[in-house]
């Protein structure tokens, strides 16, 4: 296990670093194809597998380029792997070194040509505990205002496991802090998409289109929220968001 972490880490010997550095190129090549995002194929980044059909397809405008989502997961797993240490127990952060450079070797038995039945993380072995993990330093490069770092690692983690609906929600929140608010939305509506009753995800994605000025999607959101939940059950924060959302579309209007 040492011999391995070793490898992996960023204090290798220079041998050692360029073997691995070899051995990560294949591994973000993998990532992308494994998951459909080849060149002929052009990738939505933040669109799950089993919602990759043609309707929701046509409502995603724009589309996220291959060498973007490779930039992304070099940014998640050079972030994992450089500041992991920081904010992680010893155990925790051998553990998913491990896993992560084992992971290689899954990649490299897979069929690319055949269906996927499993999602990238059993695919992988990437244990619940290391996704854990990986939650906790996402959280650490955020709270530490490296929302970049903090953005790739919860897209890495939302390839890994698309059927989360967490992951797209806090995908949503990082994106949502940076402005970037056409990505934050499609992250919330995978969030909806697969938890209908995830009310923070309706509220921020009507933010969003509020934000977008596509201001009748908003009410539309809006309206679906005061179906769905009863206004005492709501929480007061969140009351408060939806009043504002209601307060800058009537300004806009």
């Amino acid at each position: 296990m040492q011999d391995l972490i070793k490898i992996i880490s960023k204090n290798s010997k220079t041998k050692e670093r360029e073997h691995f550095d070899r051995e990560y190129e294949k591994l973000i090549d993998k990532f992308i194809v494994s998951a459909g995002l080849g060149d002929n194929c052009p990738p939505n980044l933040l669109i799950p597998p089993h919602l990759q059909h043609d309707k929701l397809r046509n409502e995603i405008k724009s589309q996220v380029e291959s060498e973007e989502l490779s930039r992304y997961l070099k940014i998640a797993i050079d972030s994992l792997i450089k500041d992991g240490s920081h904010c992680t127990e010893l155990t925790e952060y051998e553990d998913m070194q491990v896993q992560f450079f084992e992971a290689i070797g899954y990649l490299n038995e897979l069929d690319v040509t055949k269906p996927m039945e499993e999602n990238l993380q059993k695919i992988l072995h990437i244990s619940d505990s290391v996704m854990a993990t990986a939650i906790k330093i996402a959280q650490y490069e955020y709270e530490e205002n490296r929302l970049e770092e903090s953005l790739s690692i919860f897209a890495f983690l939302s390839l890994l496991n698309p059927e989360d609906p967490d992951y797209w929600y806090r995908l949503g929140i990082v994106t949502y802090q940076l402005q970037h608010f056409e990505l934050a939305l499609r992250a919330f509506t995978n969030a909806t998409s697969l938890d209908i009753s995830f009310i923070e995800t309706r509220i921020y994605s009507a933010e969003c289109y509020t934000r977008l000025n596509r201001l009748n999607e908003a009410k539309e959101e809006l309206d679906k929220i005061h179906d769905l939940f009863d206004k005492s059950s709501i929480d007061p924060v969140l009351s408060e968001m939806i009043a504002n959302i209601e307060e800058d579309i009537n300004k806009a209007a």
